[in-house]
Order: C-alpha cells, then sequence, then structure tokens
C-alpha cells in the first residue's frame, strides 16, 4: 500500500500541541478559489516550473524529469511510499515529541482522501503511543470517517464559508456532508478545534462571522472544542499555482486580507462566548 505526499515538516507548532511532525498528503476534492496550497490539489506527482530560475538551456524536453534540470528550475512535487516509509519519519521524531508533549499531523490536501493509508498510519502511531492529529475539510464520506475517529487523538476541523450558495461559487462543492461530519466529529468527543480561512470579501462580513459563531456553539455543546484558530487571508498561493501552470488562472484581485479592526472583532465575539481564540496557527 502506498500513498502520494508531497511535504512533510519537522519542528512544527502550528498543527497541535507540542513539536509537532506534518505529513501532507497530495490531492484534494475540493477547489477552494483562494487555495494556499494549489500543488496539493492534485493526486498525482508533479512537476513544478520555476521560471525565475530557468536559464533558457534547452537540457530538458519535457517535466517529466526535473533531475535533469542544471539550475533546478523543474521541482518535482509529490512521490508515493509505503506505510512503513512514512513511519520510519516520524519515529525518527519521537523524541521531541516525548519532551514537548507532540506528535504527528496529517494534513494535505486531503488526507482523508487517501482513506487506506491515513488509517494504517493512524493504527501504527497508536501502536506506538504517537499523538496524532488530523487536519481535514471533512469533505469525506461518512464511513470513512468512521474509521478514523477511533485512532485520532485531535481534528483541526476546516471551517470556510456557512452560506451554503456561496460555499458552492468559492469552493466547488454544498457544505451540507461537511457541517454533517462536523457533529459527527463533535458527538464522538475526540478533541477537535476550528480552523477558519478569513477572506475578505467572502466570509469576513458580519452575517458569515455569527453564523459561525452559532455553529461554534452547538458543536461545543455536543462535544470537546478546544479552541478556533483565525487565518487571515495572505495571496502565497498564487506564486504556487504559476509554478504548476504558468497559464492558471489566478484568484480574484478582490480577495484580501480583513482589516486589523475586523480581525479584532471577530475575535473578540468569538471570546466573549468563552472560546479559546488564536490568530493562526
Amino acid at each position: 500500500m502506498k500513498g502520494c505526499i508531497f511535504d512533510f515538516k519537522r519542528y512544527s507548532v502550528h498543527d497541535g500541541p507540542g513539536i509537532r511532525f506534518s505529513v501532507f498528503f497530495k490531492g484534494c476534492p475540493l477547489h477552494c478559489a483562494w487555495c494556499h496550497n494549489p500543488e496539493s490539489q492534485s493526486f498525482e506527482p508533479q512537476v513544478l516550473f520555476i521560471a525565475n530560475k530557468c536559464i533558457g538551456c534547452g537540457s530538458c524536453e519535457s517535466r517529466q524529469f526535473p533531475e535533469k534540470c542544471p539550475a533546478k528550475a523543474l521541482e518535482k512535487c509529490g512521490s508515493w511510499y509505503t506505510v512503513e516509509q512514512v513511519m520510519k519519519r516520524i519515529r525518527r521524531e519521537i523524541p521531541f515529541f516525548e519532551r514537548s508533549g507532540g506528535g504527528v499531523t496529517f494534513s494535505g490536501g486531503e488526507p482523508m482522501a487517501q482513506p487506506q493509508i491515513l488509517l494504517e498510519l493512524l493504527k501504527e502511531c497508536r501502536a506506538s503511543g504517537i499523538h496524532t492529529a488530523v487536519d481535514t475539510s471533512l469533505f469525506v464520506n461518512p464511513g470513512v470517517l468512521s474509521d478514523i475517529i477511533p485512532f485520532t487523538d485531535l481534528f483541526l476541523l476546516d471551517l470556510k464559508v456557512m452560506n451554503n450558495e456561496r460555499h458552492l461559487k468559492y469552493i466547488g462543492v454544498e457544505n451540507g456532508l461537511i457541517l454533517e461530519n462536523m457533529h459527527t466529529v463533535a458527538r464522538s468527543q475526540v478533541p477537535f478545534a476550528l480552523r477558519i480561512p478569513f477572506i475578505g470579501g467572502v466570509n469576513d462580513n458580519q452575517q458569515e462571522i455569527n453564523a459561525m459563531l452559532q455553529l461554534a456553539l452547538e458543536l461545543s455543546n455536543l462535544g470537546n472544542l478546544t479552541r478556533i484558530h483565525l487565518l487571515p487571508y495572505h495571496d502565497y498561493g498564487r506564486s504556487k499555482l504559476i509554478r504548476i501552470n504558468p497559464e492558471a488562472v489566478l484568484p480574484p484581485d478582490s480577495f484580501y486580507k480583513p482589516s486589523d479592526e475586523t480581525i479584532a472583532g471577530a475575535m473578540s465575539l468569538f471570546a466573549s462566548q468563552g472560546f479559546t481564540v488564536v490568530q493562526g496557527g
């Protein structure tokens, strides 16, 4: 069994408690218009083109072989790994986990879009006493989620847009399944956090903020909501998208980072209801 992984990140402190080792799965069923990691969307390995490194030497006849580029203008994104290959990397980090109360975070892309290898990795981590977190959009089959829950110590749940029509417009799918799965996670009593990408012009209006607050209260009453992360928009994904396809359609210029006043107001509103809310991470 193999899974397509596009990155490993050591010493991560923003993806769960303590020092984390983050594993980034390739492939995502969503198409967020503001995606910060567009290289994670395809389920297959890709070759990225870094235009400002290209010296025009002509040594590459295709983008299939990044190792043939002397200027390193071609960069491979994604490789196939077995469970044991991934676990070998994870186990090297155990001393850091033990000293910091950390563990491994499975992210993406959408890690549950490769459910078999994710489940096996979670089981291996559980058997080794390694704390696990799954960072997910929850746009997944409920049966897959039910299999994953018993072997997960923390969920990091993406909450993007509450209005269903706007969700469909900006993300490509309706949000009914996602909201249903959020309630399933809450009822499981596994600790979870909400991560809100805060996008100016999309979900920074008072109607959206109020709806998110009501959902947070509802989920908190059902389960163990540990904290809320507000993640203001940045445009880092634009340069990455060009590396994938120089002719790609870029995110609209209408997206922007909400004002400091709007961010502070949203954080204050969540905090007023007893939630631990942080900006970033």
